[in-house]
């Protein structure tokens, strides 16, 4: 019982001997704490000499590009200009409006039969007169033949007939009969014979009996003609008959010549075909639909006018088309049409312009905007340089003009385009000097230098 608390007592000086002292080279624990406690001075020496490194970087690149920013600020941009100046100015109508084929037609046969041949398909562009269908001609031209080979009888009996006669083969009067002829000849020479002793028996160098005989001879001449044109007048209804049967029978071969040409078929017009619902083997009749050909070389443009601009539109006038497809391109009509009542349902007036299509470019169904000019009326106006405006996102309008050396940003109201040129509604005065080639590139502000070319 004595033992233990001796041992406790004699422990306290040992660590009081140990806090006066320190840790000896040998004890580990002690060791430990110093060495982490150098490790932690480090890494902070370390962090400080990166950020103070960072630091100084960052300030001397942003310092370098600050310099840059302002010596190009400084530096004026070279600009071209140009004088807004005022102009005569057409006015214009403004429509829009959808295309649509000149005309439109469905091919039908003339004559029933069976397809046996179709060279065109749907897409192709074809020329009046093409062929886009053929039909089984074969009936067709044994009915040819047919037909000829009674033309060929009815000739031989009208010849015959005129031949019973003594006609000549190109004879059509019965007075032209040999007999008749010969009959009138005899009767003119008794005539004159007649009238001579007439004026001899006035004269008295001749006796009556004399004249009689030559009246007599006269008279009977007389009788002989009229006798013989009777007849021959008589015979001539048998060539009547024989002339008729004739031109029956050529009107019958030209009608089967016609039913011929009719088994091929023919675009009726230029332009391309939409549809060909028929094929090879069908049989088809006159109510039978070959094909549906869209005239192209030029269309029918369907302007929707608006009411409070339907009494300026008037037939004859110009318009210049565009279509979102060839959005650089301009498109040359005239109003050719103006449908008298107005839409109910958009309350405009159609006006139908006729646009040349020669090079096939615009199509049915494409959406066209048409400014149609009214070639008595213009005003006034500002104009500049199409590339003095600059268009920006929000859809505004601005230009640039030169005020002291720099180019100052004008809000512009356009209007229209003529030429090179574009009308300004308000923004820009004229006589000031507008920013052109080098536009787009400016901000507000910005020093410039006037082109010296």
């Amino acid at each position: 019982m004595t033992t233990v608390p001796n041992a406790i007592m004699e422990e306290p000086p040992r660590v009081e001997s140990h806090n006066s002292i320190g840790p000896t080279p040998l004890d580990p624990p002690d060791r430990s704490n110093r060495n982490r406690k150098v490790l932690i001075v480090a890494a902070l020496a370390a962090l400080v000499l990166t950020s103070f490194y960072f630091f100084v970087l960052r300030n001397r690149a942003a310092g370098s590009t600050a310099l840059e920013r302002d010596s190009a600020a400084a530096a004026p941009t070279t600009v071209s200009t140009a004088v807004a100046a005022v102009r005569e100015i057409p006015t214009y109508i403004e429509a829009s409006g959808s295309l649509i084929a000149f005309e439109s037609t469905d091919v039908a046969p003339l004559v029933p039969g069976k397809i046996t041949e179709t060279p065109i398909n749907e897409g192709r562009f074809v020329r009046r007169g093409d062929v886009i269908a053929r039909m089984d001609d074969r009936d067709a031209k044994l009915r040819v033949q047919q037909a000829e080979a009674a033309v060929r009888q009815a000739e031989a009996a009208v010849k015959q007939a005129k031949e019973t006669l003594g006609m000549s083969a190109g004879a059509s009067n019965p007075t032209l009969v040999a007999e008749v002829e010969s009959a009138r000849a005899t009767w003119q020479l008794a005539a004159v014979n007649e009238r001579r002793y007439a004026n001899l028996l006035k004269s008295g160098d001749v006796s009556q009996a004399q004249y009689d005989e030559f009246k007599a001879r006269a008279d009977t001449a007389r009788t002989a003609y009229d006798a013989a044109l009777a007849k021959a007048k008589s015979g001539w209804a048998s060539v009547d008959v024989q002339e008729s049967a004739l031109q029956s029978a050529v009107a019958a071969r030209d009608i089967a010549k016609k039913a011929l040409n009719d088994t091929v078929i023919v675009a009726p017009l230029d332009g391309y075909v939409a549809e060909r619902p028929t094929a090879v083997g069908e049989w088809v009749t006159t109510s039978s639909r070959i094909v549906t050909i869209v005239q192209s070389d030029r269309l029918k443009l369907l302007l929707q006018v608006s009411e409070s601009d339907a009494s300026r539109v008037k037939v004859g006038m110009s318009a210049s088309v565009k279509v979102d497809a060839f959005a650089d391109r301009t498109f040359s009509g005239s109003v050719a049409t103006i449908i008298p009542a107005l839409d109910p349902s958009a309350r405009a007036l159609i006006a139908v312009v006729v646009v040349p299509n020669g090079e096939g470019l615009l199509k049915p169904g494409m959406f066209g905007t048409a400014k149609v000019l009214e070639s008595a009326a213009t005003v006034r106006s500002v104009v500049v340089p199409k590339d003095a405006v600059v268009r920006l996102p929000s859809g505004a309008s601005i230009v640039y003009v030169v005020s002291g050396g720099r180019a100052v940003a004008h809000p512009v109201q356009i209007g229209q385009s003529i030429e090179d040129f574009v009308q300004i509604i308000s923004g820009v005065d004229e006589g000031a000097d507008v920013v052109t080639a080098g536009a787009g590139s400016l901000t507000d502000g910005a020093a410039i230098v006037p082109s010296t070319r």
